[in-house]
């Protein structure tokens, strides 16, 4: 069985930490335009290969997978930022890497000090649209070729996370390209539900907002960064 302690992780730079999780299909790589500048800005980089994807054990065992799995690995690497001396880490996700990220924010309140969501939905309460969404999951992995079980860190259940996004109490920083059909309407959802958060719309920007306009994303991010230093 896979532990959190087998994923791949890169790290990049000294200081409080960033962490850093992609979307289902991708790898730390989707990244590359983010740690440098992060690290420079002062900030650890930590950008991981969530399980099933790039240089992270990839199992076959369906029992491998889950939402919640996929939340333990990343509370693992927050617990591995929590030894270090600084604040508590930040945690930056892109699509699926944006929802664990909020669910690990919801259901483990007091680990994290903010959230930097990019193109990333609140999930359904529709049992219906769940269903709908866990389809395409199964079909996307099985198009990018990998084992059929690793889109089950993807499959909702339950209107969880939507359901209980008034609870999130750290700064939330949103960002979505405005050509994003797809997830445009979700994050539409966080920026009215969520306490506070901060809401940018590249527009022009697609899903890959964060490699695509990556000098924008960076500034702003960085800026965001620099606000909860200070």
């Amino acid at each position: 069985m896979v532990s959190p302690a087998d994923v791949h992780v890169e790290r990049t730079g000294t200081g409080p930490a960033v962490i850093f999780s992609h979307g289902i299909g991708d790898t730390h790589t989707v990244w590359r335009h983010q740690v440098g500048p992060i690290a420079e800005a002062g900030h650890e980089s930590v950008a991981y290969d969530l399980r099933g994807h790039g240089a992270s054990p990839r199992p076959d065992d369906e029992s491998a997978y889950s939402r919640e799995i996929a939340v333990a690995d990343l509370s693992a690497l927050v617990d591995l930022a929590a030894r270090a001396i600084g604040p508590r880490p930040v945690l930056v996700g892109h699509s699926l890497g944006g929802y664990l990220s909020l669910m690990l924010a919801i259901t483990q309140p007091g680990r994290v000090r903010g959230l930097v969501l990019v193109a990333a939905g609140p999930g359904f309460r529709d049992p219906e649209a769940r269903a709908k969404w866990n389809g395409s999951m199964d079909r996307l992995v099985a198009r990018l070729g990998l084992p059929g079980p690793v889109a089950r860190l993807a499959h909702m259940h339950d209107d969880l996370v939507i359901s209980r996004l008034a609870e999130v109490d750290v700064p939330v920083l949103l960002l979505v390209g405005g050509e994003d059909v797809r997830f445009l309407p979700g994050v539409q959802v966080l920026a009215a539900k969520i306490p506070g958060a901060r809401l940018e719309v590249l527009e022009g920007a697609g899903h890959a907002v964060h490699e695509d306009r990556a000098d924008e994303v960076n500034r702003t991010m960085c800026a965001f960064l620099a606000g909860l230093d200070g």
